[in-house]
């Protein structure tokens, strides 16, 4: 793996998991990323950065994964 992976898991929920082992488990409507910096790109494309080893990774994903807050600088 060399991608940070955001992976849907039951109950609502997301994971973020980068390459050097950092993760995160968040609840759709819960609270911004911690671990990880989102940026908005053009075309509902996003910059997924890891903050513990700064692996960057641009996709498109739903808005209830990025969380309407967390598309912004923390």
């Amino acid at each position: 793996m060399t991608d940070i992976e955001l992976l849907a898991c039951p109950l609502g929920h997301w994971m973020m998991l980068c390459p050097c082992g950092s993760t995160e488990l968040r609840s759709s409507p819960g609270l911004v990323w911690t671990a990880f910096d989102l940026r908005p790109l053009a075309d509902s494309r996003y910059r997924i950065t890891c903050d513990q080893c700064g692996n960057s990774t641009e996709t498109c994903h739903h808005v209830d994964a990025i969380g309407e807050h967390d598309a912004v600088s923390r």
